[in-house]
């Protein structure tokens, strides 16, 4: 009885990832090919996707999963440097969810100007 109990749990707060997850759109490809004029080096639709999801994983496991508007460039760059080792983000994942956040601040800020 208590696995059930278990699985209904692990169920639930991976329901709740998933609906924390679609806070977070991603920009289409097309967007992202307009945006390389405003900022060239971004990366793709997929690299943008993992980085996506381990930022919900990774990050949502412990707390809110901010906005990427919420701070700065510099702010996310400390914050994800410091919070990779808690979160047990490689080097390879701390530069996709860094990756994620500040091309999604980006398109946000070019979405304002377009």
């Amino acid at each position: 009885m208590n696995k059930v109990y278990q699985g209904v749990f692990v169920v639930f707060v991976l329901g709740l990832l998933a609906c924390s997850y679609r806070l977070y759109p991603l920009p289409s490809q097309r967007d992202l090919n307009l945006m390389k004029d405003y900022s060239p080096m971004l990366p793709d639709s997929i690299e943008l996707s993992q980085g996506s999801q381990l930022y919900a994983m990774k990050c949502g496991k412990c707390h809110y999963l901010y906005r990427p508007h919420q701070f700065r460039e510099e702010v996310w760059r400390t914050q994800v440097q410091e919070m990779a080792a808690r979160s047990h983000l490689d080097s390879a994942g701390r530069i996709a969810v860094l990756q994620y956040l500040l091309t999604i601040k980006k398109w946000e800020e070019w979405k304002k100007k377009n």
